[in-house]
This record gives structure tokens, C-alpha cells and sequence, in this order.
């Protein structure tokens, strides 16, 4: 009965310990005290001088000094799992004296001790886990004051994480696809496992296949598979500045040469610098490279191709330069010193150039793609080249003509003497052209007017009026070539006073006097706010241009009359002007 009780005990133990996650490594229970002895044929020449080094030998339950030393090494566990490890049963019946829970450092290893009793008939030790089961020592035997040692490996799972440089590498664990990287493997076992990973373009990266060691520090896995080449580049000029890049970030820099730099198989940019000029070089690293990989450094600037058609902005034109397609206008493209040339297409409809780009060069190239529908006949369908703001100075000759039914009109200055009187408008313009001779005339001016104030008097007085002035006039302009037009303006023209004196020679002074009646010289003048009807025209050639105007007063200065007691006609301003203004 008692046979067949250990049979069955035995099976269990034995199934148990088939899923266990815990194992003994076989052979690795041995003796460290067996070679351990003085010099023989001495005085104190014996064997097993173990006992000596230990300061503390545990007695058993009885008190007896019968103890030997079971020191375990781990494989695969933490500090915490090594406190957790516990000895469940010896077979001989004997309990075990005592058990450190103590982690020691035992050559370099972390270990637990235990004080087991001796024994010269065979034993089995069975060790357990709570969380990676059970497992046993067999048939060992030993003796009083001796050190053993033996070794655990558990078997628990862990999280496998794998990445590699370039991403996206096809992964095999253990002969099992498993996904692409970066990838997380759950519940791998603790211990050796084959790893082979396949990248997906072989021309700048390879492939790994090798055995991981995983234990539960050693998780995380990375793999740069990209394939590297050193190479060294050399400066044209060897007064030149290199430096390697890619992604924004520099590699290597230094001038004349940089030697032996090892980079992944890809695209770089190798910037050249001579003084305050840069280009840049686009180098692909591969098996065919060669090194040294020369670099010509030619100064370069950023250049804005545009094109035009039909006197209008053309977009998403195809750009060709020196052969080699770059995009689509609006395109800002950085372009080596030199002579180019420029290829632009759109929809069947093509034009080139050449250029030079220099340090002095234009910062642009803008072709005029040929005018679509051009069997119909189209006075704007011509290039021009828009100017549309520029400065501009004209020459005014002002009146204030006085009119009267059946009587002939008389002509007035400001301060109401007889005759005309001069000015100048100096301010920014701005002549808009929208296509098709559509376009506005406008801008701001400072205008000045100045004259004789009183011709008889003795003290020679002299005016001056300052003014604010703002024309808004339609414009019809017609390009004849891209740089020459001629044109036509109606509108308004509306000038706001600011300020109008008198000035006496020798020490006379300066009078400001205002604008309508002034109360203490009992004097008259025109209104501070004037408006009137503006026709003109004139030639554009460049950036030159020249203009002529007409203006005819809206507002009767209707109180001068009723101060010089005229109870019918009308005061009206009129002018002439001519003007020249510089556009860009």
C-alpha cells in the first residue's frame, strides 16, 4: 500500500513539475570545500578548512552542530523572486536548521544560504515558488561544516520589445512571423530564443538572424540594420567649407576635406560655403558611391520662377531648368551662380530663357508663356509689365474764376487779387492695373500753393497755403509694349487745408489767417475743404511717367460773394496740372 501511495505521489510531483516555470540546472550541485586544505604533512594540514571562514554555524532544532551549507545561485530572477524561494521537504525526513532570507553576493553572484543537517545516504531536496512552482534536487549527499552549491533557473514570461533603424522590418521569432517593427511580444519565456528580422529594401539595409537571451532585465532589443559606407568628401576649392547633413541635423563639417565619415545608405545634402555664398549638393550614399566623393562649391541664390499669360499670373506651370524638372510656378528654388536655362510649359503652350544668376543678378524669372486665343484679334492681349506704386511731383496753376450771367468771368488767386497762382503736389501713387485697360489713378500729396498777397502795399506781403490732397480717378490704360502705355483718368480730386499765412518782409512776422472770414483782419478767404472734377491723361515708358490734368471745382465759395455783397453768380476753383511721377 505504502508502495503504491509513492508511486502515485511520485506521478504528481512529476506532473507538477512538468509545468512548473521553475527548473534545477542538472550538474550543477557540487562541492566547494573538496579541494579546500593546508599544506599536508603538516601540523594543521587537513582536509575541508571550510569550517574556518564561517563566523556562525546554524545548529538544528535539537541544538546539534551537525549542519552543512546549501548555498543557490539564480538564473532569470529578480531579488524579490530569490527571497520568495523556500525548501518544501528533504526525503530523508530531516527538517532544514536554517534558511537566510538574506540576498548574499557569492563571487559575484547573487545567492541564498541554507543550513541543512548532514547526511551520508542519499536525499532529494525539493525547492517551491509561488509563482513559478516547484522543482528538486536528486540524490545528494552531505557532510558536517560543508559548503554546497547548486543552481535555480526560472522559467517565467516576459514582454519582448523589438525596434530597428529603418522601421518597418519584417520580424521571426522562434520560425514564427510575428508582425513588423517596432513590435511588443507578449508572454515570452524566459531564455535563449532565435530572432531573424527582414527588412524590406535591401539596397540600404540588411538583414540580422541570431539567438536573444532573454531574462527579466534583458527585454528590450534594438537593431540598426542600416547598411553604412565611410566615405570622405573632398572640397572645390580646397578653401571651402563642407558640411554634411540630413534631416536639418549636421553630421560633419570642416573645410577643405572631411575624412572617413561613416553614414547609413540614403540621401544626404552636402553644403559648400565660400565666404558669404553657399550651394548645395544632394549625395546618395549606396554600394556604387565612390570615395573620395568630390564636391564642386558653386555660390548660389535663391531664385522665384513665375510666368504670366494672357497679361495675367499663370500658376502651376511645369518648370524645367537645364533640363531637369524642379515643380510649379510660384516656385522659390536655389540656383547655382552661372548661365541657366528655363523651360516653362502649360497645357501645350511653352516658352524659354536663358538667365545668369550672380550676386547682382535679378532674384527672379518670369516668362511670358504665349497668350492663348491669339487668332482673335485683342488690343491687351500684349505683356506688360506692371508698375504700380512710385513717388510723383506736379506743378499746379490754380484760379478762382468768378462768374456771372451776361458778364465775362474774372480770375482770382486765393487772397482774391487778380491773376492766377502756382503750386506743387509732392506725395506716393498709387495706378493699379487690373487687365484689359482696367485700372484706378489715386494717392496722397502735400500740395503748396504761394503768391503776392497785396499788390499795393508797401511791405511787399507774400502768402502760403499747405494742404492736404488725394485724387480717386478711373483709369483706362492701353499697353503697346511691355514697357510703354498711354492712358486717360476721370475722377475727383479732394484737397483738405491745413494751413494758409500771410508774411510781411523785414520784421513784419507771420500771420496765420485760417480759412472763410477771419474777424480780426475782417478779411475773406475760400473754404478749408475743396473738391472737384478731375480729366486727364498721359504716356507711361519704364518707370517714367508723365501726366496732364485738368480739374474743375465743385464747391462755390459762395460766402466771398455774400462778403463783397453779390447776391448772384458762383466762385468756383479751377487748375491745370502736369506731372511726373516714378513707378516701380
Amino acid at each position: 500500500m505504502n508502495r503504491i501511495f509513492s508511486i502515485i505521489l511520485s506521478i504528481v510531483f512529476t506532473t507538477l513539475c512538468a509545468s512548473a516555470q521553475i527548473e534545477y540546472v542538472q550538474g550543477s550541485f557540487r562541492s566547494l570545500a573538496d579541494s579546500n586544505k593546508a599544506t599536508e604533512g603538516s601540523d594543521i594540514g587537513k582536509y575541508n578548512m571550510t569550517e574556518k571562514v564561517i563566523d556562525d554555524w546554524k545548529f538544528n532544532a535539537d541544538g546539534e552542530d551537525v549542519n552543512s551549507i546549501l548555498i543557490i545561485s539564480f538564473e532569470n530572477f529578480s531579488p524579490d523572486d530569490m527571497k520568495d524561494i523556500s525548501i518544501t521537504k528533504l526525503s530523508n525526513n530531516k527538517l532544514v536548521s536554517y534558511a537566510d532570507k538574506d540576498i548574499r553576493e557569492t563571487e559575484g553572484v547573487m545567492t541564498r544560504w541554507f543550513y541543512i543537517p548532514e547526511s551520508n545516504k542519499a536525499f532529494d531536496i525539493d525547492f517551491a515558488h509561488p509563482k513559478y512552482g516547484s522543482t528538486r534536487i536528486p540524490g545528494v549527499t552531505m557532510q558536517k561544516h560543508k559548503i554546497y552549491h547548486a543552481t535555480l533557473r526560472a522559467h517565467g514570461t516576459v514582454s519582448v520589445a523589438i525596434t530597428s533603424i529603418p522601421a518597418g522590418t519584417k520580424v521571426f521569432f522562434d520560425q514564427h512571423e510575428v508582425g513588423v517593427t517596432p513590435i511588443t511580444i507578449p508572454e515570452v519565456v524566459l531564455g535563449k530564443h532565435h530572432i531573424k528580422l527582414d527588412p524590406q529594401n535591401y539596397s540600404i539595409s540588411q538583414g540580422a538572424d541570431m539567438m536573444l537571451d532573454v531574462t527579466l532585465t534583458n527585454t528590450t532589443f534594438d537593431f540598426d540594420l542600416m547598411r553604412k559606407k565611410a566615405i570622405t568628401f573632398i572640397a572645390e576649392p580646397a578653401n571651402a567649407k563642407l558640411q554634411v547633413t540630413k534631416d536639418g541635423q549636421i553630421l560633419g563639417e570642416n573645410v577643405g576635406k572631411i575624412s572617413d565619415l561613416k553614414l547609413d545608405y540614403g540621401t544626404y545634402i552636402v553644403k559648400g560655403f565660400i565666404g558669404s555664398d553657399d550651394n548645395e549638393t544632394p549625395v546618395v550614399i549606396n554600394d556604387d558611391t565612390p570615395t573620395p566623393y568630390t564636391i564642386k562649391v558653386v555660390p548660389s541664390r535663391m531664385i522665384s520662377f513665375m510666368a504670366t499669360q494672357n497679361n495675367q499670373p499663370a500658376y502651376d506651370v511645369d518648370i524645367n531648368l537645364d533640363g531637369l524638372y524642379i515643380g510649379t510656378t510660384p516656385l522659390d528654388y536655389k540656383v547655382d551662380y552661372g548661365k541657366h536655362t528655363v523651360d516653362m510649359t502649360l497645357s501645350g503652350y511653352s516658352k524659354s530663357q536663358t538667365f545668369y544668376v550672380s550676386r547682382n543678378s535679378d532674384s527672379y524669372v518670369n516668362l511670358r508663356l504665349p497668350n492663348r486665343h491669339q487668332y482673335r484679334h485683342n488690343l491687351f492681349d500684349i505683356y506688360y509689365k506692371r508698375r504700380e506704386w512710385g513717388i510723383a511731383a506736379n506743378y499746379i496753376n490754380r484760379t478762382y474764376t468768378f462768374k456771372q450771367k451776361g458778364e465775362r468771368p474774372s480770375n482770382y488767386n486765393f487772397y482774391l487779387n487778380d491773376g492766377r497762382e502756382n503750386g506743387v503736389q509732392l506725395g506716393v501713387t498709387y495706378q493699379g492695373y487690373y487687365g484689359y485697360g482696367q485700372g484706378i489713378n489715386t494717392g496722397i500729396y502735400w500740395q503748396m500753393f504761394w503768391g503776392d498777397a497785396l499788390s499795393d502795399s508797401s511791405d511787399n506781403p507774400w502768402y502760403m497755403e499747405n494742404a492736404i490732397y488725394v485724387p480717386i480717378q478711373y483709369q483706362f490704360r492701353l499697353p503697346l509694349h511691355k514697357n510703354f502705355s498711354i492712358f486717360a483718368n476721370a475722377g475727383i480730386g479732394m484737397s483738405l487745408g491745413v494751413e494758409n499765412k500771410l508774411h510781411f518782409s523785414g520784421d513784419g512776422g507771420d500771420y496765420s489767417l485760417g480759412y472763410g472770414y477771419n474777424e480780426d483782419y475782417d478779411m475773406i478767404f475760400p473754404k478749408r475743404f475743396d473738391c472737384s472734377l478731375l480729366f486727364g491723361g498721359g504716356i507711361q515708358f519704364k518707370a517714367l511717367q508723365i501726366e496732364a490734368k485738368y480739374s474743375s471745382g465743385l464747391i462755390n465759395q459762395n460766402q466771398i460773394l455774400e462778403y463783397n455783397g453779390i447776391t448772384e453768380g458762383t466762385m468756383k476753383s479751377s487748375s491745370w496740372q502736369v506731372g511726373l511721377s516714378l513707378l516701380f
